[in-house]
């Protein structure tokens, strides 16, 4: 795990629990972890109370507000005048799960599809950069250019498909990289895509299941509900069962232009040369991406967490069907509700408090990662209950990671600094035999002004997290363990 981002996650957990500063020393590892309950005053900065709401300074109110996003409109899908561009190839023999070596050898035999597709690429960029030169020559600043940038880059991605939406995602919840505005037009790219066509999408579900939709479903809606980066979902009623499902089907060619994308960046991110090892980087995210184009690895993850969350009132997992789902069809039960990022219900806050809770519960319980925490993945029923969706992008955390992320949190609460240093060779952010010792100094500084007092609220994250970016330039090895180990710490000049 890269060590800025690694740090970062756990500062977000230390300021989000407050029951974890009764902690005065590491439990014995077999009594760490229990059921963990939900505390009375846990509150998320997604939904803050309005006393405390107010009394942020406005830059946070803007971030708050951002995460919200009233702004969005109650559309599932992109503006009909956007289509996205993804590869017509056919026949291709592409592997599964990410081999780059395969993809390296498959597609240097392919130049003309490689240069077709670097064409799309800067085509489709082509506008954001020319508007972001504009408004470099011209002076244009503040949230309206931020905006109108926002919104091309926003479209650029959506058109450019699946591998350009996750980048567009992963920004859209950072409030420390970019600003409130742009924030929330990219978090448009959580839910508001183009379709395709239902005939295609027909199709693909009878190849996939091996018989006509009829035999399967008494009926199915002949247009999608919603529509997502890599499929669209559809409702339909199971025949014989009459059970109400949402079956999702992913878009034709998403597995050859993801694996083209993929090739292309790989191939730019070696001649980079910068403070990053972009290839490591890129590979740690192709492998988990290839693995959420595979849905029956997301319903084999739905069945494995609904039965984990189990003991968490109010909390609904969708029900998963194996036998109606393959690699590119996925069918779980159908659950009525709205948004919770749009909802206006006066039990958000709690239900935001749950969704802290069940995320947290899923990591040091049971050691599962939920990498894809995005609004459009959290409902609020009619009844009032919180339903997670979406396992596709997940991954496992050994027991000896989560007993370290306890050890670090509680470090961090007891400001034992020179333990912080061996949690981070423990946890993985830094190689085993790395001197850190000159860590200690920086990370005092970082932390103890980040955890002056005032809890979540006080803390200036976009502050904390160029501070730490200091700390991994200056002293830690690049991903992968690339750097040179001087005195005192880490080259920051390779």
């Amino acid at each position: 795990m890269p060590f800025k981002h690694g740090v970062v996650n756990l500062v977000v957990l230390l300021t989000s629990i407050p029951f974890i500063g009764s902690f005065h020393s590491p439990a014995p590892s077999h009594q760490r972890f229990g059921s963990l309950r939900p505390p009375l005053l846990l509150h998320s900065s997604l939904s803050p109370p309005p006393d405390l709401l107010s009394s942020l300074p406005t830059e946070q109110q803007e971030m708050v507000a951002a995460m919200r996003n009233p702004d969005l409109s109650a559309r599932d899908f992109a503006e009909e005048s956007t289509t996205m561009l993804l590869t017509t190839d056919k026949g291709w023999e592409l592997p599964l799960v990410y081999d780059a070596a395969y993809l390296g050898q498959f597609f240097d035999k392919k130049p003309l599809a490689v240069a077709k597709r670097v064409a799309q690429i800067a085509t489709g960029l082509a506008p954001v950069l020319s508007g972001a030169l504009s408004n470099l020559l011209t002076g244009k600043s503040g949230a309206e250019a931020d905006k109108v940038t926002a919104g091309a880059l926003r479209d650029s991605l959506t058109s450019l498909g699946p591998f350009f939406i996750k980048l567009g995602q992963a920004m859209s919840i950072r409030p420390d990289i970019i600003s409130p505005t742009s924030m929330r037009e990219l978090q448009r790219l959580c839910d508001k895509v183009p379709s395709f066509p239902s005939a295609e999408a027909f199709a693909i579900l009878e190849a996939e299941l091996g018989k006509p939709v009829g035999d399967v479903f008494e009926d199915i809606s002949p247009e999608p509900i919603a529509a997502a980066s890599l499929g669209q979902v559809y409702k339909a009623t199971v025949r014989g069962t009459g059970e109400e499902v949402a079956v999702k089907i992913q878009r034709p060619g998403v597995l050859e232009t993801v694996s083209l994308d993929l090739f292309i960046f790989r191939k730019f991110g070696s001649i980079f040369k910068g403070g990053l090892n972009v290839v490591a980087l890129l590979d740690e995210f192709a492998f988990r991406f290839m693995e959420e184009l595979d849905y029956e690895k997301e319903c084999a993850n739905g069945i494995a967490i609904k039965k984990q969350m189990s003991n968490l009132p109010n909390i609904k997992i969708p029900g998963c069907f194996p036998a109606l789902t393959t690699r590119r069809v996925h069918t779980a039960e159908w659950c009525e509700g709205e948004k919770l990022s749009q909802s206006n219900a006066n039990d958000i806050t709690e239900l935001v408090n749950l969704g802290v809770l069940a995320y947290l519960s899923m990591l040091l319980n049971h050691g599962n990662f939920h990498a894809d925490p995005h609004p459009g993945n959290m409902l609020r029923s009619p009844e009032g209950e919180l339903i997670i969706l979406d396992f596709g992008l997940m991954t496992q955390v050994s027991e000896s990671a989560r007993f370290g992320m306890v050890d670090a949190i509680v470090h961090l609460v007891n400001r034992d600094y020179k333990e912080i240093g061996q949690d981070f060779i423990n946890l993985e952010f830094i190689p085993e035999g790395t001197d850190v010792r000159p860590i200690v100094p920086a990370l005092t500084k970082v932390f103890d002004a980040a955890l002056a007092g005032g809890g979540a609220k006080s803390i200036n994250f976009q502050e904390l997290a160029a501070d730490l970016a200091e700390i991994t330039f200056a002293y830690v090895p690049r991903a992968r363990g690339e750097g040179k180990e001087v005195e005192g710490g880490f080259d920051d000049d390779i």
